[in-house]
C-alpha cells in the first residue's frame, strides 16, 4: 500500500510531469505484452478512470483501448499522487491475479523520473 497525505485525494499537490506519465505508459505497454493486450489496457484504464473520477466504459477494440487509456491517464495526471496510486494498485491487482506475470517493483517505478515511491 502506498502512503501519502490523505488530503491529496481532494486537493492535488500538482500534476505529474509529462515525461513521467510517458514512463508509466511505457511500463503498461511492456506489461500488456505478457497477456491479452486489450484486457491489460482495459484494466489500467479502469484504474485511471477511478483516479480521475470519471466513468469507465470498455473500448470496442485494442486501438480504441490504447487511445482511451492515454486520455484517461491524461485526466488522472492532474493529481500526481493519485495517478501513481492508480498505477501501483493496478499492478498489485495484476500480480495477485497472474503470479507468473512480471510486474515492475517500487525500485523500477522510482527510476521513471522524479517519482519516489515507498511501499509497505
Amino acid at each position: 500500500m502506498l502512503q501519502f497525505d490523505g488530503k491529496w485525494w481532494f486537493d492535488s499537490p500538482g500534476p505529474i510531469e509529462p515525461a513521467v506519465q510517458e514512463g508509466f505508459r511505457d511500463l503498461i505497454n511492456r506489461i500488456s505484452g505478457q497477456s491479452q493486450r486489450k484486457v491489460i489496457l482495459e484494466h489500467f484504464k479502469a484504474r485511471f478512470c477511478a483516479a480521475a473520477n470519471t466513468d469507465y466504459w470498455p473500448s470496442t477494440n485494442e486501438r480504441f483501448a490504447s487511445d482511451d487509456l492515454d486520455r484517461d491517464m491524461e485526466r488522472a495526471a492532474a493529481n500526481a499522487p493519485v495517478f501513481i496510486e492508480a498505477f501501483w494498485d493496478a499492478c498489485q491487482e495484476l500480480r495477485a491475479r497472474h503470479p507468473a506475470m512480471v510486474i515492475p517493483d517500487a525500485g523500477r517505478i522510482n527510476r521513471i523520473g522524479t517519482v519516489k515511491l515507498s511501499a509497505d
